[in-house]
C-alpha cells in the first residue's frame, strides 16, 4: 500500500461491501475462514465489524475476546488483540461455543464466508443465507442481540472470571445483564419497552427510548472513560455491562439517552492551551514595552 495509490486499488468496490452497507445498518459482521476481511476495511466502507484496528485496546476488550479462545478462562497476562480468532476452513460456526456467543453478544447479524460450498457448516436453525457473489456468502445470525436494548434483568458480579463463566460458560442469559455494581433500580422479569439508535459517531450516541417499567439501557460498545451518559438531558451513571460495555438506568419516563466522549483529557487540553495563549499575549505585551 502506498499513500498516493488510488483509492479503488486499496479499497474496491465489492457487492459484499454492497450488501453489508445497504442492509446491516449499525448491525455488525464477522468474516470466517478464508472469507477473512481485515479490521481496516470495514471503517473505510462505513460498515461496523466487532474487529479493533489499534494496538491501543481497553485490556477488558482483548480479555472478553481472548476467552473464546481459553474456553472461557480468564487470561490477563497473555499477549492479546481486539479481535475475534479467525475461524479455519476446519471449523463449523457451531464449534466454538463460546465464539458464537460472543457474536451474540456485540450484535453480530451477519458472518461472510468465501468458499464453494459450507452449507453444513452454518445450519440454517441459527444461520440464513442472504445473499451469494460468486464464491462469496452471506448469513444472517438468527441469535444475534440488537446492538442496543431495554432490560429489567441483571446480576451482580465483580469477580471476572465469575462474569465469564455467566457469559460463557452457564445457559446463556439472552437480555439479562452481568454488572459489577449494583444499579439503582429493581431486578425483575417485566417487559420493558424498546430502544432505537437515533444517531451514532464516533463521540456521541443517541438512543430514543420508550419504556413500559424502570430498567437498563445496554449498548454493545466499549465501556471506557470518558464516555458519559444523559437521561433526558441529566446525567446518570454509565455501568461497565457483560465484562466490557456500557449500561445506563432508565426511568420509566424516560424518553432520550445520550452517550457523549468527554475525557478529562480534552477539558485539561482545553484548559493548558488557553491558559499558554493567554501566557503569551501577557509576555508579548511587556515585551513590547
Amino acid at each position: 500500500y502506498l499513500s498516493f495509490s488510488e483509492r479503488q486499488f486499496v479499497y474496491p468496490s465489492h457487492p459484499v461491501f454492497t450488501y453489508l452497507q445497504k442492509n446491516a445498518g449499525l448491525d455488525r459482521f464477522w468474516t470466517y475462514g478464508d472469507g477473512y476481511i481485515n479490521a481496516n476495511f470495514a471503517t473505510q466502507y462505513r460498515v461496523y465489524s466487532p474487529d479493533g484496528t489499534d494496538a491501543l485496546f481497553p485490556a477488558r476488550l482483548g480479555e472478553l475476546f481472548y476467552a473464546t479462545e481459553t474456553k472461557g478462562r480468564f487470561a490477563p497476562s497473555q499477549r492479546i488483540d481486539a479481535r475475534i480468532a479467525r475461524a479455519t476452513e476446519g471449523d463449523g460456526m457451531t464449534d466454538n461455543s463460546y465464539r458464537l456467543r460472543l457474536l451474540s453478544l456485540l450484535g453480530v447479524k451477519y458472518v461472510t464466508d468465501w468458499a464453494r460450498a459450507q452449507e453444513e457448516k452454518f445450519p440454517q436453525t441459527r444461520f440464513t443465507p442472504v445473499a451469494h457473489f460468486d464464491n462469496w456468502h452471506i448469513y444472517e445470525y438468527k441469535d444475534a442481540l440488537p446492538r442496543v436494548f431495554l432490560t429489567s434483568s441483571y446480576t451482580v458480579e465483580t469477580d471476572r472470571q465469575k462474569i465469564l463463566d455467566a457469559l460463557f460458560v452457564q445457559e446463556p442469559t439472552g437480555k439479562t445483564l452481568v454488572l459489577e455494581e449494583q444499579p439503582s433500580v429493581q431486578n425483575t422479569d417485566l417487559p420493558i419497552g424498546s430502544a432505537h439508535i437515533e444517531t451514532y459517531t464516533p463521540n456521541s450516541v443517541t438512543v430514543s427510548v420508550a419504556p413500559t417499567n424502570a430498567g437498563l439501557l445496554f449498548l454493545s460498545d466499549t465501556h471506557f472513560p470518558g464516555w458519559t451518559a444523559y437521561v433526558d438531558g441529566k446525567k446518570s451513571i454509565v455501568y461497565r455491562a457483560n465484562y466490557a460495555f456500557r449500561a445506563v438506568t432508565i426511568p420509566l419516563d424516560a424518553t432520550s439517552v445520550e452517550f457523549r466522549y468527554e475525557p478529562d483529557s480534552f477539558r485539561w487540553g482545553i484548559i493548558i492551551s488557553l491558559l499558554s495563549i493567554i501566557a503569551g499575549f501577557v509576555w508579548m505585551r511587556r515585551y513590547e514595552r
